[in-house]
């Protein structure tokens, strides 16, 4: 299970699954904080903010084959685009302690989001009950 910390916090990623398996039986989605297990068959493909939800696959059997495709925006980019298209570093650098004020606690830590580092709603969304959904816990 794991977050993809490195990709933007607030955007999409779309993950395909690939693959010879029974769909019903492994090679599902799950999203921990949400309480969901979803079937997710090959060729199947779903946004999630990767950055945001813990995530993982269940296994699949022996001698079936499964992988995944995916598409993703890496935050750096944009943090780079921001600064002016300078580093962390250089941006940081370049600032007066006026503007260090602004853009908040600088912690020159590449990756650290100034302000909310969570933009979503403090409620999780509501689960779904239909077709392929399964709540645990």
């Amino acid at each position: 299970m794991h977050k993809d910390h490195a990709n933007l916090p607030y955007d999409w990623c779309a993950i395909t699954a690939l693959g010879s398996f029974d769909c019903t039986k492994g090679g599902h989605l799950i999203f921990w904080e949400l309480g969901l297990v979803i079937q997710f068959p090959p060729g199947s493909t779903i946004f999630i903010p990767s950055a945001s939800v813990t995530h993982s696959n269940t296994p699949i059997a022996s001698g079936e084959k499964h992988f995944s495709m995916t598409q993703y925006t890496a935050g750096s980019i944009f943090r780079w685009v921001d600064h002016g298209f300078k580093s962390d570093k250089d941006y940081y650098a370049s600032l007066t302690k006026e503007g260090q004020k602004k853009v908040g606690n600088v912690t020159g830590y590449p990756g650290v989001f100034q302000g909310n580092p969570h933009p979503y709603p403090s409620k999780p969304a509501p689960a779904s009950t239909g077709a392929g959904f399964h709540r645990y816990g």
